[in-house]
C-alpha cells in the first residue's frame, strides 16, 4: 500500500527510541496480547523475556511498529550488554 506507514525499524532505530514514551505489548503465536500496555520497549522487551511463546512486540498505533523475535533477540542482547545510565552494570534480565 503506497503511502502507508512501514512497521519495520532497523536495530539502531530501536535502540534510539529505547526510552522513549509509547504504547508497547508482547504478543504470542496467535497475535494476542500476553501482557499489559507499557510505556517503553525497553519494558516491553523485559516482559518478552520472561514469557514462552512470545512471537512479537508491537508499538500501539499511530505508530504501529511491530517486532519479530531475530530483532527482539538481537535488542536483547544489545540491552544484556548495556549499563542502564545511574546504575552500575548491565541489565540483568533474570532479577525482574
Amino acid at each position: 500500500m503506497e503511502g502507508a506507514p512501514s512497521t519495520y525499524r532497523t536495530d539502531a532505530q530501536l535502540r534510539a527510541m529505547m526510552d522513549m514514551t509509547g504504547d508497547w505489548v508482547v504478543n504470542n503465536a496467535c497475535g494476542l496480547i500476553m501482557s499489559n500496555i507499557v510505556p517503553s520497549l525497553r519494558d516491553a522487551l523485559k516482559i518478552a523475556a520472561s514469557y514462552s511463546g512470545v512471537r512479537a512486540i508491537s508499538r500501539l498505533p499511530p505508530e504501529g511498529i511491530i517486532i519479530f523475535g531475530g530483532q527482539m533477540e538481537r535488542l536483547t542482547v544489545f540491552l544484556a550488554a548495556t549499563p542502564i545510565k545511574g546504575l552500575s552494570g548491565a541489565w540483568d534480565f533474570k532479577s525482574g
